[in-house]
């Protein structure tokens, strides 16, 4: 069975070809942003018949120059992100993901930008 820290296990795996440092959820360096950064944020999974469902929040993090966003870096970076998607099995489990939904944000107090990605996570649900 594909539990949360796994799915974050997964995506940071999934994350590398970006080159960007990625951090779980708990882990996210504190204070402002000062290079570029992807955070993993999977939510609780719903239980169903087929599939257990849930969302991974996915932020892309810019940091801003002279308090602008950097457009053509958010942009690319939310071009690329779009694509994300696997099928593939864990530990025994098979599981699926790909992008729902992806915007850009910014981030006053961590003075940068974000491509929040919002991915859809389905693990098989057979015992």
């Amino acid at each position: 069975m594909i539990v949360t820290g796994d799915i974050e296990t997964i995506l940071v795996r999934d994350l590398k070809p970006f080159g960007i440092p990625t951090y779980k959820k708990d882990a996210i360096p504190e204070g402002e942003v000062t290079e570029e950064r992807i955070t993993v944020i999977p939510k609780e999974p719903k239980p169903g018949t087929y599939w257990i469902k849930g969302f991974v929040e996915v932020n892309f993090c810019v940091p801003d120059i002279n308090g602008m966003a950097n457009k053509s870096r958010l942009t690319e970076l939310e071009r690329q992100a779009s694509g994300l998607r696997s099928v593939s099995s864990f530990d025994g489990s098979t599981y699926r993901y790909k992008v729902y939904s992806t915007h850009q944000e910014r981030d006053v107090p961590l003075k940068c930008h974000f491509v929040n990605v919002k991915i859809m996570f389905e693990i098989l649900n057979v015992r």
